[in-house]
């Protein structure tokens, strides 16, 4: 083996932004210094690259000035990537930066300077360029480039005398920018088994940044009795009080009308309030019916797998058993009813999940909800024809794009395809020959292109997506529970792309959208820094759902002239959308589909058949929403849970969140090019 070669790791450095980490052989033998064109280095069998002037290595980032990096005794060099040497304590030329001993990925800070308000703090030099730093939702981000201007709208820089903007990452030779990413697969690659198996639904206190919202205090409501809701009146519109959450807005005590399924109304004073049928909610939130932007109803009637410690590197892998590993490719279900009535359950509405059943709850990739103008959206979960397992001999590693079978929807249509759902260069390539890269490719990327999983989409590629306005939509627990990792959205965040969130199936994702927000959030509070508040995480499966679907003129916000589709959820105490959040089956008191109300807490409900879920006494009345089956009969076909309570702790079974690679085969028999930097033909 031999250290990779300058284009090599240009696309390395690329690949390590994505958290996807990779390194020379120790024994190269080169102990070349970073130069101004951040080729990779090999000092004293230290392996690492220069990226816009951060030298990287399995061991720590050097200050930016520095052009090598030393160890602080010895230099003997072992076979574990000297991730054993020195007790890990590497110091910078510099002298401003050190990896704390014991630990097996360190991580630079850069003591020289604090971010201000203007986003333009700017602390010494690289190469002769200035190095700025860009405090953009509270996280520093590296920027390095001479003479930076910045438009705080879009959080871009502009590079004197360069041209094009600093979020091009394509164009960092010491004049574009890296964006720091907060998570990688080192520090992801936890082994903490009491995160496996404590209950993780609240991660502290709520994440709000000022001025994401508007808050309108519309008044105090009141109801007699200790319900969450208290049902009054008897007319036809119906007027929904509460904490309503609107698109940019919350209108505290405000109300929601609705005129048959559609919504005439959304304030804090409604007209004809004496002749409606009235809902009042004092200590609840109003919010649109969540949109599962990914799923496969047809798997939906079964319980989840048991993946263990065995993680995989794309998905042919499980599917087909491919390079090694298991088969777990799982089974089509009958009765899938038992899905959708899960979802509904859950205060989910619509699902964009390759199927479809009679009534229960929208499958909108089957057919056009309302007067949509924009159709219906079109699945495709293999985009590239490749279901069988992939047309290349090594499926580790990219074979071009010209033995692909396209199965490409029209651009007239909004579409969701399965792309780059693994870790290795295999994956990579299936997104770059749906980006026009390569001989054979096709540039499909456009606004009504929206990406199921992108987890090894790089930086470049997330560009290319920002650029052409295309969508992600992010299966968090799946992604996971079978790779080990999931896709970079923190990336995805910072370069603008919209991500949508979906559960993908019973196997191995969330059996509902409250356990796929739970999974969210417990990312985002244990990996992401917070990135982003409860407000954007809220968005995921409401407007962006819709956004990334071609929905949102019917669907996905509490907006007069759209349908009727609308959850209710009890506050108990917490802050608007950590309600949601936090929120278990228990705590759903009401959701309307198309007008009419199927599921709510017993009190407000005067028909259906009763259950108490989690401690609260429910109706369920399957009869409005078109389908001929009834709670019972369908529950009773179940295989896997209708519901879950918070006070039960995690679901039985289910995937697990917590991102790790614990076996040395899975990291090491495929030698996957994107995980470790090497592979072997």
């Amino acid at each position: 083996m031999i250290c990779l070669n300058k284009k090599v790791w240009l696309l390395a450095g690329l690949v390590s932004m994505a958290g996807l980490v990779a390194a020379c052989d120790e024994d190269s033998g080169s102990d070349d210094s970073c130069d101004s064109s951040y080729a990779e280095s090999c000092v004293d069998g230290l392996h690492f690259f220069c990226l816009a002037g951060k030298v990287q290595f399995e061991g720590c980032l050097c200050a930016a000035d520095a052009k090598t990096c030393y160890s602080s005794s010895n230099n003997n060099n072992d076979n574990n990537n000297d991730n054993n040497n020195d007790n890990n304590t590497h110091t910078c030329a510099s002298g401003e930066g050190t990896m704390a001993a014991g630990t097996t990925s360190g991580e630079w800070t850069y003591t020289g300077c604090a971010c201000d308000s203007s986003y333009t703090k700017k602390c010494g030099t690289v190469n002769g360029a200035e190095v700025v730093y860009d405090c953009y939702k509270g996280n520093e981000e590296y920027k390095s480039c001479s003479s930076c201007s910045v438009d705080t709208a879009t959080n871009y820089y502009t590079c004197g005398g360069q041209g094009g903007s600093t979020n091009d990452s394509s164009n960092y030779n010491g004049q574009g920018s890296v964006n720091k990413v907060e998570s990688s697969y080192s520090e992801l690659d936890i082994k903490d088994s009491s995160l496996e198996t404590k209950n993780l639904e609240t991660f502290g206190e709520s994440s709000v940044v000022e001025g994401e919202f508007e808050v309108i205090s519309c008044g105090t409501l009141s109801i007699s009795s200790s319900n969450t809701c208290e049902k009054t009146g008897s007319g036809s519109n119906i007027i929904i009080k509460g904490d309503i959450l609107a698109v940019d807005k919350i209108y505290k005590g405000g109300s929601v009308v609705v005129s048959g399924n559609e919504i005439t109304y959304v304030g804090c004073t409604p007209e004809n309030e004496d002749s409606a049928t009235v809902y009042t909610c004092p200590d609840a939130v109003v919010t649109p019916g969540f949109i599962n932007a990914h799923d496969h109803i047809t798997y939906s009637n079964a319980a989840p797998d048991d993946w263990g410690a065995e993680r995989f590197d794309h998905r042919n892998d499980w599917r087909k058993n491919k390079n090694g590993h298991t088969n777990h490719n799982g089974d089509s279900t009958s009765n899938n009813e038992v899905g959708e009535l899960r979802q509904l359950l859950s205060g989910t509405t619509s699902v964009f999940g390759s199927g479809s059943v009679t009534g229960l709850i929208r499958n909108v990739d089957k057919a056009k909800v309302g007067s949509n103008p924009n159709g219906y959206p079109a699945y495709q979960t293999f985009p590239l024809g490749d279901s069988g397992g992939g047309f290349c001999s090594n499926s580790t590693k990219a074979c071009g794009c010209s033995t692909y079978k396209y199965n490409l929807s029209s651009s007239n249509y909004y579409f969701g395809p399965h792309v780059a759902e693994g870790i290795n260069d295999y994956a990579v390539n299936e997104l770059r020959c749906l980006a026009g890269e390569g001989a054979g490719s096709r540039n499909v990327l456009n606004s009504k292109f929206s990406v199921i999983h992108g987890v090894g989409a790089t930086p470049d590629l997330i560009k290319k997506m920002a650029d052409a306005k295309s969508k992600l939509i992010w299966s968090p627990r799946t992604n996971v529970s079978l790779y080990g990792d999931t896709a970079r959205v923190t990336v995805y965040d910072n370069l603008g792309v919209t991500i949508a969130l979906g559960t993908d199936w019973i196997y191995s994702g969330s059996a509902n959208m409250l356990r796929e927000y739970e999974c969210a959030d417990f990312l985002n509070s244990y990996y992401y820094n917070k990135q982003f508040s409860d407000f954007d995480l809220w968005k995921m499966g409401t407007i962006n759902s819709a956004i990334a679907l071609g929905l949102d003129p019917v669907l996905g916000s509490l907006e007069a002239g759209k349908i009727a589709d609308i959850a209710v959820f009890a506050k108990r105490g917490r802050s608007e959308h950590r309600a949601i959040l936090e929120a278990d089956n228990g705590d759903v008191a009401m959701v309307m589909l198309d007008g009419k109300i199927a599921v709510g807490d017993a009190n407000i409900m005067s028909s259906g058949i009763t259950e108490t879920i989690c401690n609260v006494e429910k109706k369920i009345d399957t009869s409005v929403t078109g389908t001929s089956q009834s709670y019972s009969s369908i529950k009773n076909n179940a295989k896997y849970s209708l519901y879950f309570c918070n006070s039960d702790g995690r679901p039985q079974k289910e995937p697990t969140c917590v991102p790790m690679r614990t076996r040395a085969v899975d990291t090491t028999k495929q030698g996957v090019t994107l995980y470790d930097g090497q592979y072997t033909d």
